[in-house]
């Protein structure tokens, strides 16, 4: 049979009222919002109806039970999932059109938008935009891009006039027997078994599971519970060395035992593509459900501290962490206060705290923090007193290094910097935070207050950094003649819950022009709600050479000019400066700049800022809208877009 009818193919409109008197506005008001309350109902429907026939489609699952409420066929698939399939009424929506072709892609206006059906097959996921556009997403909801039409033009939603038509999916939805038959408008008719005492369905992994995919170390062996109903059953697994038992099955359940690969193995794409999914099947009589679950061999982890005293290095933006260079190292199993330093090295293990409350006459000669498992981040630090960094005037080849990995980094209670520099002509070797979450306060985040006080390196990478808008991320003052190393800033969210006028934020600050950093590097970085003044977001200290592209700033406000460097030296020398947006409102005249004067001091090949303008933060062209934005957790996607722009993490 060829799967290539119309899927969709409904009107809708959307009311509109015009001149109304004052007597009817709150009428009128309350028929608007009712509308659009049906509106959005119908859209989910519309997904919901996508999603049943891709399960139809599939033919890998059964119907369990079912049942039937004004029209909407509530569905528990043999995998416990349930789905929702609604035979419709009177509508509102105006849809794109989309069919199945014979080759079983999915065609939007004439376009093959992807696989239908098989393994590779996707469910089309419809939205409509704050500006009454069709949306469309084949990943799931993560991102939207704008259905186009046979001219490129984007599809309208909603008629402006008062009409009122079916928005009916199907023509008939009926169980006969032990099927469940939908038959589409156009008379093409599909069905699904309904079997009774049918179950396939792997648990979610306790360990290791994350946006679908069950992540397992080389070698590593795992379990899972699953729930199992029916004759016969048995797992499939992806070529390249992965192994799966399952355990007799007691009471509807059994235990899935699963091991990777011990190492990673050599493929053809061809056989790549198809080797990631673990499968479950189970039959009764001819039928049978299956239930699949994503599985990738990764290194993991489990014990630094394990590979550490195995005289095994570590390696964190190329400091190599070993014990033959900093002895032993101290394991935090759990909630752990510090005031002095006994060791250089800390491995905290998941769930425990170490809080650092080490006196003012304490300075560290090194300190590394290392959260113990690669595979969860839950280990942290707490910051109740500053950390001096002070490697001595003679330092030892083990002494200078300042590094926390795979922690969260909570700073936001000090009443002082969280790092500061102790010691005049004592310079670090390496100041390192790399996958860390970092949580600042109204504090500077390090600072070199006194002439003579410098750094060699400091970075910060893939990374999220929470903190207050008018902070500074390094602020040296009164340093008149220092030279400073490398600042470099990748792959990093910094984000404040707000806009906040007052001094800005500053990723360096000074009040003078005669000392200078060598580089800065600023590369794939999202800045949400952090702005700087009118003085910058790098600002005074002069300026070597610079690396500034395929960042991300955002802000529905910007209290002035987002310029974001603005050296002593105005004309810098450069080297990269491209490849960067900025978003802020209509509303607000002022724009993000590259840096101060562009066109006057640009450097050859300099590109300034891209910058984005609109109506509202619900407008399409918002780097979000269809993306990801989430304050609470720091979680910040831009559509399909901009998605070259700003942090990505795994």
């Amino acid at each position: 049979m060829k799967n290539f009818k119309s899927l969709l193919p409904f009107l809708l409109m959307l009311f509109v009222w015009a001149g109304c008197d004052t007597d009817d506005l709150r009428n009128n008001v309350d028929e608007l919002e009712n509308r659009v309350e049906s509106l959005e109902a119908q859209v989910s429907a519309i997904n919901d109806n996508m999603n049943a026939i891709r399960v139809i489609l599939d033919g890998t699952k059964t119907i369990s039970s079912y049942t039937l409420e004004n029209g909407t066929y509530t569905l528990k698939l043999s995998d416990g999932s349930e789905i929702t399939l609604s035979q419709g009424n009177e509508g509102q929506i105006v849809e794109p059109d989309i069919t199945i072709n014979e080759n079983g892609e999915w065609v939007l206006n004439d376009k093959v938008i992807g696989q239908a059906t098989g393994n590779d097959g996707i469910t089309p996921k419809f939205n409509i935009s704050a500006d009454k556009y069709w949306q469309i997403s084949l990943d799931g909801g993560v991102t939207y891009d704008y259905v186009l039409d046979v001219n490129n033009k984007k599809v309208p939603a909603t008629t402006g006039g008062d009409v009122s038509v079916s928005d009916a999916f199907f023509k008939e939805v009926n169980v006969k027997g032990d099927m469940l038959e939908v038959t589409l408008k156009d008379g093409e008719t599909y069905s699904l078994p309904i079997v009774a005492d049918l179950k396939a369905q792997i648990v979610d992994p306790t360990k290791g599971f994350k946006d679908g995919v069950w992540t397992i170390g080389y070698g590593e062996t795992v379990t899972t519970e699953v729930e199992i109903s029916g004759d016969n059953s048995f797992v499939t697994v992806p070529a390249g060395g992965w192994t799966a038992t399952l355990s007799e099955v007691k009471d509807g359940k059994a235990t899935l035992t699963v091991t990777a690969p011990a190492q990673a193995s050599v493929q053809s794409r061809a056989t790549a593509d198809n080797s990631t999914e673990l499968v479950l099947q189970v039959n009764k009589g001819i039928n049978w459900a299956i239930d699949k679950i994503k599985v990738e061999a990764k290194l993991v982890v489990a014990s630094y501290k394990a590979l550490y005293d195995a005289d095994q290095a570590i390696n964190v933006n190329g400091v190599e962490i070993s014990k033959a260079m900093f002895g032993e190292a101290c394991s935090i199993e759990s909630d752990t206060e510090i005031s002095k330093l006994d060791y250089k090295v800390y491995f905290v293990k998941p769930g425990a705290t170490l809080t650092y409350n080490a006196p003012t006459s304490v300075s560290a000669k090194s300190l590394i923090v290392i959260g113990d498992n690669s595979a969860d981040q839950t280990a942290k630090v707490v910051l109740k007193n500053r950390i001096q960094l002070n490697m001595g005037s003679s330092p030892a080849e083990s002494d200078g290094y300042y590094v926390f990995y795979n922690v969260n980094f909570d700073a936001s209670s000090t009443t002082t910097p969280a790092l500061l520099a102790y010691k005049n002509d004592v310079q670090d070797k390496a100041i390192v935070f790399d996958n860390c979450n970092l949580t600042l306060g109204n504090k500077n985040f390090f600072e070199l207050t006194t002439d003579g006080r410098y750094f060699n390196s400091l970075t910060i990478k893939n990374s999220k950094v929470k903190l207050n808008n008018s902070m500074y991320l390094v602020h040296i003052d009164k340093n008149t003649s220092t030279k400073f190393g490398n600042l470099s800033l990748v792959n990093n969210v910094f984000y404040a819950e707000a806009v906040t006028s007052g001094n800005g934020f500053k990723i360096f600050n000074s009040t003078n022009a005669t000392s200078s950093l060598d580089k800065l590097v600023l590369n794939n970085n999202t800045f949400v709600n952090v702005c700087p003044n009118w003085s910058g977001m790098y600002y005074q200290l002069s300026l070597g050479t610079v690396d500034l592209q395929n960042n991300l700033f955002w802000a529905s406000t910007l209290p002035a000019n987002g310029i974001i460097l603005r050296p002593g030296n105005t004309k810098i020398a450069g080297t990269v400066c491209k490849h960067n947006v900025g978003f802020s409102l209509n509303a607000n005249t002022n724009t993000w700049i590259a840096f101060f004067g562009f066109d006057d001091n640009k450097f050859e090949g300099a590109e300034n800022i891209i910058n984005i303008k609109a109506e509202s933060t619900e407008s399409a062209e918002n780097p979000f809208v269809g993306g990801t934005f989430d304050l609470s957790t720091g979680t910040f996607v831009p559509n399909a877009t901009y998605a070259e722009y700003g942090a990505k993490f795994e």
